[in-house]
C-alpha cells in the first residue's frame, strides 16, 4: 500500500534570517504535531536536499517533492528564486511533510525549510543555507536550469556532495551536458534516472548469452524518437543519452557527421546513428523515445520498441526477418518524482554519467545545432 502522504504546515508566519531562530521554529513545530496525532512522531533524516529554482518552477518542484519525500525523508531546503523580491533579506517559512508508512503506524516526518530570495537578497544563500545543514549526512542540490545564469550557484555547489540538473529547461542539450561534466563536482542530469529502465531491460537481454548478439560488432544504429513533446529537445535528449551509454561500453569514438547520420569509430568499424522522427501524432513514449534498432556484421540485427500504450518494450534479435531471440517486458514511463528519487537513492559513479555524457555531446551537436 501507498505511504498516506500529508503536509502538516504552520501558521504561514515568517520567520527572520537567523538559522537559530529558524531552528526554533523548527523544534516548536512538532508539539501541535504530537498532540494532533496523540502520539510521538518519527522524525528521519536521510540528507540535506536542496532545491534551486524560480517562482514559477516551484509549483512542479512541490508536486514531485509530495511523492519523493515519502521514499526519501530528509531536510529539505526550497530555495525560490523571485525576480519581483525587493527585500534585502529573505523571507523563510517552515513546515513538515509527513507520511504514514501504513495506515495506521506512527506517522514519519521531515523538515521543509522554504527560503524566498530576490536579487537584492540572492548574496546571503550561502549564509542562510548553510548553518542549517544537518551534519553527517550528504548533501544533494536539485537544480533548475531556468537560473543556469543564477550568479550564486557556485556558493550553493561548494557545500552540496552532489548536484542533479534538469535537461527540460535547457535551450541548448548539447551545452547543458558540457557544462554537467565539465568539472570535478559529481553532477548528474535527472534523463540519466529517467531512462535507468531502459537500460536496465536492455543490459539483462545483453548479459544473456543465449542471445548471442555480437555487440562488438555492431555496424550501424537507429534511433527514433517521437516529434511531439512539450521540450523538443527531451527525445533528442534521452536518446543521445542513449548512444552515449552504449557507446562507454563498446569503445565508440566520435567521428563526426553529414546528412545521414552522426558518426562513430570502434576500431576499422564505422557506425552511423541516423535519428528518425516518428508519426507526428503519436505524442507518448518514455521521454519521446519509441525505438532502436542495431545491425552486426554477421547480419544480425537487434531490434527494440517501445510501445507508448501499454508501456511493453519489446526486444528481437533476427536473423533475415526470423526471430532467434525475443522478450518483451513492461516499463513504466519514468515520471519526475519517480526518476529524482532513483536519483537520491542509488546514485551510479559520477564517471558512468560523464563517458554517457561526453559521447552524447557531439551527437546533440549534429542534431541541434
Amino acid at each position: 500500500m501507498a505511504p498516506d502522504s500529508f503536509t502538516v504546515s504552520l501558521t504561514g508566519n515568517e520567520v527572520s534570517l537567523s538559522p537559530e531562530e529558524i531552528e526554533r521554529e523548527l523544534s516548536s513545530m512538532w508539539k501541535p504535531l504530537d498532540e494532533a496525532e496523540g502520539a510521538s512522531i518519527a522524525r528521519m533524516v536521510l540528507a540535506n536536499v536542496i532545491w534551486l529554482g524560480s517562482s514559477a518552477d516551484l509549483p512542479r518542484a512541490q508536486r514531485i517533492i509530495q511523492k519523493v519525500v515519502p521514499r526519501y525523508p530528509c531536510r529539505l531546503f526550497l530555495l525560490e528564486f523571485n525576480e519581483k523580491e525587493e527585500g534585502t533579506t529573505p523571507r523563510a517559512n517552515v513546515s513538515a511533510q509527513c507520511f504514514r508508512p501504513r495506515v495506521g503506524e506512527v506517522p514519519v516526518c521531515c523538515e521543509l525549510i522554504h527560503l524566498t530570495f530576490g536579487p537584492k537578497s540572492a548574496r546571503h544563500i550561502r549564509g542562510s543555507v548553510s548553518p542549517l545543514l544537518l551534519g553527517d549526512i550528504q548533501t544533494i542540490l536539485w537544480l533548475s536550469l531556468a537560473d543556469e545564469n543564477f550568479s550564486h550557484l557556485g556558493d550553493l555547489q561548494g557545500m552540496v556532495d552532489r548536484t542533479i540538473a534538469m535537461e527540460m529547461r535547457s535551450p541548448s542539450p548539447a551545452e547543458h551536458l558540457r557544462r554537467c561534466v565539465s568539472g570535478e563536482h559529481p553532477t548528474f542530469d535527472l534523463s540519466w534516472f529517467r531512462i535507468m529502465p531502459l537500460r536496465e531491460q536492455i543490459a539483462a537481454f545483453f548479459d544473456d548469452s543465449a542471445n548471442n548478439f555480437d555487440l562488438q560488432g555492431i555496424k550501424s544504429v537507429r534511433l527514433t524518437v517521437t516529434s511531439q513533446c512539450t521540450f523538443p529537445q527531451l527525445p533528442l535528449f534521452v536518446a543521445g543519452l542513449l548512444t552515449g551509454w552504449f557507446g562507454s561500453r563498446l569503445g565508440w569514438v566520435p567521428k563526426g557527421g553529414n546528412i545521414k547520420g552522426y558518426r562513430y569509430e570502434a576500431g576499422d568499424r564505422v557506425l552511423t546513428v541516423s535519428l528518425a522522427e516518428c508519426d507526428e501524432k503519436v505524442s507518448k513514449g518514455l521521454s519521446g523515445f519509441r525505438g532502436l534498432e542495431m545491425e552486426d556484421t554477421e547480419g544480425r540485427v537487434f531490434h527494440l520498441t517501445l510501445s507508448p500504450e501499454d508501456s511493453q518494450l519489446t526486444l528481437r534479435i533476427l536473423r533475415d526477418d526470423v526471430v532467434e531471440a525475443s522478450r518483451i517486458t513492461n516499463v513504466r514511463e519514468m515520471r519526475g518524482w519517480e526518476s529524482l528519487g532513483r536519483a537520491l537513492n542509488a546514485p551510479p559513479p559520477a564517471q558512468y554519467f560523464r563517458r554517457a555524457a561526453n559521447l552524447a555531446i557531439p551527437l546533440l551537436e549534429h542534431y541541434c545545432p
